[in-house]
């Protein structure tokens, strides 16, 4: 639970083994705010220690103004295109940054996951 003024900042590191072909990534963010402006960013970059393949960044949540204060709940369900090739020793990183302005916000990154 990110209580305003913060940032939270997570991040997490996959490594292949092997060459592999990627389609899409795609989960969803279970979240609940009150009184919250900020926002949500989920950002996505593959790459090996050679060259970056892919470097994506989506907002999943953002609000400019307060919102009422009540609880909202809600899901936001995301696919993100990759479509590429990776060979072996690539790398997957997934950063996940939470911005809260004002207010609160609580949430959960569930069922990420990498189509091939």
């Amino acid at each position: 639970r990110e209580q305003g003024p913060e940032v939270f900042e997570w991040s997490k590191e996959v490594k292949f083994e092997k060459s592999a072909f990627l389609d899409r990534l795609e989960g969803r963010i279970l979240y609940e705010y009150c009184n919250w402006s900020g926002f949500v960013r989920l950002r996505m970059e593959v790459y090996d220690d050679e060259q970056v393949y892919f470097s994506g960044v989506l907002y999943v949540l953002r609000s400019s103004f307060r919102t009422a204060i009540a609880r909202y709940k809600g899901i936001k369900e995301f696919k993100i295109p990759i479509k590429l090739r990776i060979k072996a020793q690539g790398k997957l990183r997934v950063t996940v940054t939470v911005n809260a302005l004002t207010g609160w916000i609580r949430f959960s990154l569930k069922d990420l996951r990498i189509e091939p």
